[in-house]
């Protein structure tokens, strides 16, 4: 089905453009890069697959349609960054990690982050005109207070537009996101700003679960 594939790991190394990756049980990796710059538009990856991994569809600027696998855990950085017509893409729960650039350019428009996700980071989802609404799911610890993942203060970076700015929409407190994510810290020795609204087009709104809100720029 035009992909080369390492049968003794399980790995599939390498994806044409009509390729149709093997859903029989036989493909639990996929290797760095493995489709990126290819013409491919649609794909359904294995749930044996935990790992989507650095470069593995970036620049596949035909591609429209993703089907994540059930045992996602990590989407490694770039992983889908610059494919300019992918517009929907659904995060599955017991997702954890979201690197860097993974949906950097794309043209999502809206999109929902499973409460299982811990790590949003820098540029995951950036450049993207198109998004106009981010929802996170709530999770919480044993007494049901909402636990907050952490998100780079650049994540959604340039992402919005002052025509169709981002609303956010957050299961924990305005209190507790201000105590997140205002202010500032310091790594390595440099001092940054946390950005409360992760870098989004000025006019963007963040919904909270108390019921307080927050404009951008206002």
């Amino acid at each position: 089905d035009n992909c080369l594939i390492d049968m003794s790991t399980g790995t599939l190394l390498q994806g044409l453009t009509n390729a149709v990756i093997p859903m029989d049980g036989s493909i639990s990796h996929l290797a760095q890069s493995c489709f990126s710059r290819v013409g491919i538009t649609a794909v359904t990856i294995p749930d044996a697959v935990s790992i989507i991994p650095a470069n593995a569809f970036s620049y596949c600027t035909s591609l429209v349609s993703v089907k994540l696998p059930s045992e996602l855990r990590t989407l490694d950085a770039t992983c889908f960054a610059w494919c300019s017509n992918l517009r929907e893409i659904e995060l599955p729960n017991g997702l954890i990690n979201i690197q860097t650039y993974v949906f950097d350019s794309c043209a999502l428009g809206s999109v929902t982050i499973p409460g299982s996700v811990e790590n949003v980071l820098a540029r995951s989802f950036g450049d993207m005109a198109s998004l106009h609404t981010v929802t996170f799911e709530k999770r919480a610890d044993v007494n049901g207070n909402a636990v907050l993942p952490y998100i780079h203060h650049n994540a959604f970076i340039n992402s919005g537009s002052a025509e169709n700015p981002i609303t956010f929409n957050l299961p924990w407190t305005k209190e507790q996101h201000l105590e997140a994510f205002d202010g500032t810290y310091t790594d390595n020795g440099v001092v940054y700003r946390k950005d409360p609204f992760f870098g989004a087009r000025i006019g963007s709104v963040i919904n909270f679960a108390d019921g307080e809100t927050m404009t951008n720029g206002l």
